[in-house]
């Protein structure tokens, strides 16, 4: 994956039945987000979390929507203030899984309807809010490229150390291109066993070509075998750090 998207993988979800809502607790599940977590901080190569990001695919049902609630949540309970937007008005299970009201949301912001105040839902973690997609739309592509989006941007920004932003997938509309021109960056979740290589690749070049940045991939279902853990963590360390915990070992 690393190879294919060209960029670093910051972390695997293995495949559980349960994993709606799976972060709490010490099972590998919680674990695997608390990792994903942390590569995400440092994935600038600073010490603080990038404001913005959008959760994407290359295409539907590789799991983008879980990997962002299961984030959001993961992110904050370790204390950060998130907010979770469904950037999706093409019709997205985030609301549902998450038990929100699905009523005015992102679309009535954007129409101007309502502010945000009156869209944003506190969910779980008292740090942790959630932006509905709100009602269907007929022009969904033409909302989320109005000018009015780095405005709702900006103004989620100030109320959150980060915004994730699940969209549709990469090849399938021109939302999450546009949604991450205009963010920090965008995490890419990959399906193992389900997501083609070459999908992948078209995903990261067509993100790219619109001058968005990849900050990362996401491997979903993975099924390690016993051990493998080790290694793929060495993998995605600094050459210098992985030769030395290589000869400790």
């Amino acid at each position: 994956l690393r190879a294919v998207a060209g960029g670093p993988a910051l972390g695997t979800v293995p495949a559980d039945d349960r994993i709606d809502l799976g972060v709490r607790g010490d099972a590998p599940l919680a674990e695997a987000f608390r990792r994903i977590r942390t590569n995400l901080r440092f994935a600038e190569g600073g010490d603080s979390l990038p404001r913005s990001v959008v959760v994407t695919s290359a295409l539907p049902g590789e799991g983008k929507t879980t990997v962002a609630c299961n984030l959001a949540v993961s992110l904050a309970e370790a204390g950060w203030r998130v907010i979770l937007v469904d950037a999706d008005l093409r019709g997205s299970p985030l609301a549902s899984r998450l038990g929100v009201e699905e009523a005015d949301g992102l679309a009535e912001l954007l129409s101007g309807g309502r502010t945000v105040d009156e869209v944003l839902r506190q969910w779980g973690p008292e740090t942790l809010s959630v932006l509905p997609g709100g009602a269907a739309t007929g022009n969904p592509g033409d909302l989320v490229a109005s000018r009015m989006m780095p405005f709702i941007l900006e103004k989620l920004g100030d109320r959150a150390d980060i915004v994730l932003i699940d969209t549709p997938p990469v090849l399938s509309t021109t939302d999450a291109a546009v949604l991450a021109r205009g963010c920090t960056g965008a995490l890419v979740v990959a399906r193992h066993g389900g997501t083609r290589r070459e999908d992948v690749a078209q995903a990261v070049e067509r993100l790219e070509t619109v001058r968005a940045r990849v900050l990362g991939t996401v491997l979903n279902g993975d099924q390690p075998k016993r051990g493998a853990y080790v290694e793929n963590d060495l993998r995605l360390l600094r050459p210098t750090v992985r030769r030395r915990l290589a000869a400790q070992r």
